[in-house]
């Protein structure tokens, strides 16, 4: 279902739309539920490189994901990212 969203994306950027934070947040949130945290921050990565600071939503949705998949040690060191 996620390989769907991001053929979606893939679709817009072609057609000239950029993503923009919600759309990132979403791709984000939908590794995560599926605890693929690897492809998570990957886009989260891709996010800031194309010019997106990742929000408090951002963080707070791979903070979640990393605690769920219990890789605590990356949701500290993200946490401290963030402040």
């Amino acid at each position: 279902m996620i390989s769907k969203a991001e053929d979606i994306v893939s679709i817009m950027i072609k057609q000239g739309t950029k993503p923009n934070i919600v759309t990132y947040n979403s791709l984000i949130d939908g590794y995560c539920l599926q605890s693929q945290m690897h492809e998570a921050r990957r886009v989260f990565e891709l996010m800031s490189n194309n010019g997106y600071a990742p929000s408090t939503s951002s963080y707070n949705i791979m903070i979640n994901g990393y605690c769920k998949t219990k890789r605590l040690d990356e949701a500290m060191k993200l946490f401290h990212e963030m402040l």
